[in-house]
């Protein structure tokens, strides 16, 4: 999938034909990161794997954005990822012109969300 995070963003491979471009802000790339060295310091494999799922669950808003249920917020979607007993959730939101997806942030399901 090839994802870079940051200032960065990740193209829709040109090997598949893919709707949307998914941007990271900021802040989602730093979820990802504390997210990934929370996780690594007991286990990297299930940090590994946890990504992993977040980037599928990516993979599947991308080709359908109105998967996530709508907030109570305009614009703004979340996902669940299922992984270990609370999961995860990402929220994201469309631009104006809906090519692409901007993840927005990503959180642990027991963590307090701003």
């Amino acid at each position: 999938m090839g994802a870079e995070l940051g200032h960065g963003q990740r193209a829709a491979d040109t090997g598949a034909a893919q709707a949307h471009v998914i941007e990271f802000t900021p802040k989602a790339a730093s979820d990802i990161r504390r997210l990934y060295s929370f996780l690594a310091e007991k286990n990297p494999n299930a940090a590994t794997k946890a990504i992993a799922a977040m980037l599928r669950k990516l993979e599947l808003v991308e080709r359908m954005p109105h998967l996530g249920r709508q907030t109570s917020a305009p614009r703004i979607r979340e996902t669940g990822v299922r992984y270990g007993k609370n999961g995860y959730v990402i929220q994201y939101t469309l631009r104006e012109n809906d090519t692409v997806l901007i993840v927005l942030r990503i959180w642990h399901g027991r963590e307090e969300r701003p």
